[in-house]
């Protein structure tokens, strides 16, 4: 059955808006209700556009407006106008003498009594037209429907609807009221609207409710209802308020443009936005572990390399590293029981210090004679020259000299206490005064008799004992003082022992024989420290510039040999042996770059090709990630030998 629809339109709608809806509207006859001053009324083409469309798709298409130039170019291209302007005295409002009758003031206005219209009396179809438009699409709802909002009441007829009003053109000029302007004629506006509701045709769009019920009104595809309250549930005021450029509307073109923005733009925007998600997810998280474990060789390298107290970096060029100086000096001293006994005759012996007050210097022949206070001769066995003394400030230092001297004659009286010596042979002479001998320490080893005395075996192992004890005490102080430098061997120097008694002499002190060895033994030593780690650097860059491999630190044996200090103890020279293993040079900038945006089969592709790789592991996170990241710091290379 035929059916009408009606498309108001606002002062704002584009000719492209009003296009699109009034191409996808379903009906018969379609209805455009323009206000005055709008956007159509700009040119005649807005509109024989939609009239070729509406000839085009089978469409009747009629126009409502007040406004004269959309009216004339409505009657320029043969579209039927419901509403034409004309220009008559105005009327202002109806005078209701009684209900169900107008009539009128004068001849130019019409006064109302608005308290005796009924605003939310029904309006039937008469009253907008007087004749009854045909409801055989209208659905039917009883009372007892099971949805209270959509409760519907039963259709009249035509004639019903006719009697159920008592003042249809009262009611037709209330409502067409605010269509009119000065000088139209409401009669004129009516027969448009008579005209329009006159037609045998469906309203599928318009459904009566009962009173108090909102009114719904829906597109023929049921798509989308608007509720109006129950107060404006007339007709007739619904049809005002769409003329009237209110957003209500049986078609209304916001209404279908919000209605597709609600349902599609929102899915587009929804998936757009769970993208956008996804790949900021995928470039936030996404990250590449890679572990390659390189080709493996033995390494076998000989270097010279010179520690320097002199520099403070490594010189690869000259093959030197920083070095510092350490020295150590100490004393082991011990008594050693003896072996040997024989009837010995033996002389007392020490040492004396030689002082000069005389400002040259002074020879001293062997056998010259220290006598001591108790007039006890000692002898000097060699001869010694006795530096000249020296000037400091007012003061005058004398020359010294530390010699040894024995007693004159053999026997335990020379065993005597440290003393002051002076020179019999400068008697009467001013030398006399100027030289003299100190000793600190007491005279021994003066016997007549059978004693116990130091045998060769006896000696040495008492030399032995101190050295070996000597030697682990300077060790263990060098250490100290390198603390994390590395020391070579030590070459260490020891004195000649001192002891109370030579081998084949009793040994003997100040009281008399003595029982024991005494023995002391004073030992240096001095090295150059270095960090090994400087070794190992110079071993690896030798090894890496030189061949296509790289030595691996923690795989390296180092042995030193040949180590050679300067006598300006500057710099120690030594050889250094590195073995152990070796790996396969692996460019890890390159394979970063090259990688990058990889896929599986692309990453195992790449890596068999290259020959200095044993293995490798790549590790994709999060699992939905399938490639390597492009992102150069979310991979992570890692090189590992074990």
């Amino acid at each position: 059955m035929a059916s009408t629809k009606i498309i108001n339109v606002s002062k704002s709608d584009s000719f492209e808006d009003i296009f699109e809806v009034f191409k996808n509207t379903a009906g018969d006859e379609i209805i455009l209700i323009f206000p005055r001053g709008s956007k159509l009324a700009k040119a005649s083409d807005y509109l024989e556009s939609l009239k070729t469309e509406a000839d085009a798709s089978g469409k009747k298409i009629s126009i409502l407006t007040t406004d004269p130039i959309i009216a004339g170019y409505a009657e320029d291209i043969a579209i039927p106008l419901l509403s034409p302007v004309v220009s008559k005295p105005r009327i202002s409002s109806a005078l209701f003498t009684d209900k169900g009758s107008a009539s009128y003031a004068n001849d130019d206005e019409m006064v109302a009594s608005p308290e005796e219209i009924d605003e939310n009396e029904p309006i039937s179809g008469e009253d907008i037209g007087g004749d009854i438009y045909e409801k055989s699409s209208v659905s039917e709802h009883n009372e007892d429907s099971d949805d209270p909002d959509n409760e519907f009441v039963d259709e009249k007829s035509a004639d019903d609807a006719a009697e159920d009003n008592a003042e249809p053109l009262a009611r037709s000029l209330k409502f067409m009221d605010p269509l009119l302007r000065e000088g139209d004629d409401p009669e004129v506006i009516l027969a448009a609207a008579r005209k329009t509701y006159a037609r045998s045709r469906s309203m599928d769009d318009i459904m009566h409710q009962k009173p108090g019920k909102n009114i719904r009104i829906r597109s023929e595809d049921q798509e989308e209802e608007i509720e109006i309250e129950p107060e404006n549930n007339d007709l007739a005021k619904v049809w005002s308020r769409g003329v009237r450029g209110s957003d209500l509307s049986l078609i209304n073109i916001r209404k279908k443009r919000k209605h597709f923005f609600s349902k599609k733009t929102s899915a587009f925007l929804a998936l757009g936005a769970l993208i956008v998600l996804l790949l900021i997810l995928y470039s936030t998280l996404a990250s590449a572990n890679i572990v390659i474990k390189p080709k493996k060789q033995p390494l076998n390298v000989q270097q010279k390399i010179t520690a320097s107290t002199e520099i403070g970096s490594i010189n690869a060029e000259f093959n030197k590293i920083p070095g510092q100086l350490i020295k150590v000096e100490k004393e082991e001293s011990g008594s050693f029981p003896l072996t040997g006994q024989k009837n010995v005759v033996q002389k007392a012996g020490g040492k004396i210090v030689i002082n000069n007050k005389s400002a040259t210097a002074q020879n001293l022949v062997a056998t010259t004679r220290f006598e001591s206070t108790d007039g006890l001769i000692f002898r000097i066995p060699q001869t010694v020259t006795v530096p000249a003394s020296s000037r400091k400030g007012s003061g005058i230092v004398p020359g010294t000299l530390e010699v040894t001297v024995y007693a004159d004659r053999p026997g335990p009286e020379y065993n005597i206490v440290a003393g002051k010596f002076s020179i019999p042979g400068f008697k009467g002479n001013p030398k006399f005064e100027q030289f003299y001998g100190e000793s600190e320490t007491a005279m021994t080893g003066g016997y007549i008799g059978p004693a116990q005395v130091v045998t060769e075996s006896d000696f040495t192992k008492a030399k032995e004992n101190l050295t070996n004890k000597l030697r682990d005490k300077i060790t263990n102080s060098l250490k100290d003082q390198a603390d994390e430098l590395k020391i070579l061997d030590l070459k260490i120097d020891f004195a000649d022992p001192v002891t109370n008694a030579r081998v084949g002499e009793a040994p003997t002190n100040p009281e008399g024989k003595a029982d024991n060895l005494q023995m002391s033994i004073r030992g240096s030593a001095k090295i150059i420290g270095f960090r090994e780690g400087d070794v190992i650097g110079l071993i690896k860059k030798y090894v890496s510039q030189n061949n296509q491999i790289e030595a691996v630190e923690t795989r390296l044996n180092l042995s030193y040999r040949d180590v050679s200090l300067a006598g300006s103890d500057k710099n120690m020279s030594f050889n250094v042996l590195a073995t152990g293993e070796a790996v396969a040079k692996i460019n890890q900038d390159k394979i970063l770059e090259d990688i990058l945006g990889f896929d599986e089969p692309s990453i195992r592709l790449y890596f068999k090709d290259l020959d200095e790789v044993e293995s490798v592991r790549v590790t994709l996170s999060p699992f939905w990630v399938k490639s390597i990241p492009k992102d150069i710091s979310k991979v992570k290379l890692n090189i590992i030998v074990d």
